[in-house]
């Protein structure tokens, strides 16, 4: 029973990392596509493009914390939650 909790634990922490580097590419992503819509515009002497209130890039960012910060928490709690019902000799172990 040890092996399925810990096994359980890891996976979902890899979990955990690949979904963070998926999104973590996606804002990059985010980011360039902006910088290269504004460059074009300022190339072909045009008005900048200025994304929407609530939509600019440090709109996102304080999201992006948001969603981590809350993330982090929950992840607190599970990992609480799993210490607690588990036996006395799998906590030594975490």
């Amino acid at each position: 029973m040890q092996v399925n909790f810990l096994l359980i634990f890891s996976v979902a922490s890899y979990f955990n990392l690949l979904l963070f580097l998926k999104r973590f590419v996606e804002k990059g992503n985010l980011e360039v596509l902006l910088f290269t819509i504004q460059s074009k515009m300022r190339a072909n002497n045009q008005k900048p493009y200025l994304p929407q209130e609530g939509k600019k890039l440090g709109d996102i960012n304080r999201a992006w914390e948001s969603l981590e910060k809350a993330e982090h928490e929950r992840e607190l709690s599970l990992r609480e939650e799993l210490i607690r019902s588990n036996p006395a000799p799998l906590q030594t172990e975490l």
